[in-house]
């Protein structure tokens, strides 16, 4: 079953953010850091079960530690051989795109 709403677990209790809202999600150990214009939250479900939850239409993993919201894209940019993107909000750090997913990522977001 997708997900339209995330969980992220703050001060004892549970809040849910939209997926449209996610910028990013970030692999830490065994939990998630996600990404929002609000900032970042704690999520207690790892990056590969929100992988499988979430709507690939929407949702591209990017690197082992990364998926990124495709309509959070701002620019896709190069810094030698290795490929990031950055996404749109304030104080978005460039998120690295492994090697083995450059065609898949520029294929969804119409680069050819």
């Amino acid at each position: 079953m997708r997900l339209s709403r995330i969980p992220m677990v703050a001060n004892q209790k549970v809040a849910f953010v939209d997926t449209q809202d996610v910028l990013s999600l970030e692999s830490q150990a065994h939990y998630t850091r996600v990404l929002t214009r609000e900032g970042y939250h704690f999520c207690n479900l790892s990056i590969g079960d929100l992988e499988l939850r979430l709507d690939p239409a929407q949702f591209m993993r990017v690197h082992r530690c990364f998926i990124i919201n495709l309509q959070a894209v701002q620019e896709l940019g190069r810094e030698g051989t290795k490929t990031h993107v950055i996404l749109k909000g304030k104080n978005t750090q460039p998120v690295p795109v492994s090697r083995a997913e450059v065609a898949r990522l520029r294929a969804a977001l119409g680069l050819g």
